[in-house]
């Protein structure tokens, strides 16, 4: 869809636009309505500059060591939920086992189709799964996200430097944990779906000579 960059936009979408232009992550065709809400809004002006400010601040501030041990021990938990949901979606395509995502949560449930039915709708049921799990990440970032967002505006409030300080750092991990989570969610895909096709291929390795010797061919 082409952006219109004389469209005017709210002062909500400036304050998320704003946030994007911080980290370097604005879509160039969004700028110039950015920029001219800011020529319009002194109230957005205002934040902007604030947010500038902090993160002038955060080019001189050193990291507290803890934020880098709960940043260390997220990423581990990370992996290990992927490890068993690998392993989990694995052992259930070999069980022929039907697996979804209803409601924000895995689920498994035996069908009574044919193995080649099972084969069929494997491919597609996992991109649903990975589809769901990465919106699900995304809302879930999104909204503790915001809620910084809400914590470093109170912590402007108050003049407290060290504390937005301390606030906009870990929103600037918040980003990198989403892209870690994005890219293991690919590995996680790409694995699976290739355990899955050597899964099958040995299968059918296996079955050929039974099927060969149900006909009564001696080859």
């Amino acid at each position: 869809m082409t952006i219109d960059p004389r469209a005017p936009i709210s002062c909500e979408d400036a304050r998320a636009l704003s946030v994007d232009l911080l980290y370097g992550e604005l879509d160039r065709a969004e700028q110039p309505r950015l920029e001219r809400h800011l020529e319009s809004c002194a109230e957005c002006r205002d934040q902007q500059a604030g947010h500038q400010d902090v993160r002038k601040l955060l080019d001189r501030w050193r990291p507290d060591p803890r934020i880098d041990e709960v940043s260390r021990n997220s990423r581990r938990t990370w992996w290990r939920v992927a490890s068993v949901a690998a392993a989990l979606f694995v052992g259930a395509c070999l069980l022929g086992t039907r697996v979804s995502w209803q409601d924000g949560s895995v689920t498994f449930s035996f069908a009574a189709t044919a193995a080649v039915e099972e084969q069929t709708d494997l491919a597609a049921s996992f991109h649903r799964l990975i589809e769901a799990a990465h919106r699900e990440s995304n809302d879930r970032l999104r909204s503790l996200h915001e809620q910084i967002l809400i914590e470093l505006e109170q912590s402007e409030r108050e003049n407290d430097a060290a504390g937005a300080a301390l606030v906009r750092a870990l929103e600037r991990r918040l980003v990198r944990e989403r892209r870690e989570i994005g890219a293991m969610i690919g590995r996680l895909a790409r694995a699976a779906m290739d355990e899955s096709a050597l899964t099958r291929n040995a299968f059918h390795r296996m079955g050929a000579p039974i099927a060969r010797e149900a006909r009564g061919d001696k080859r």
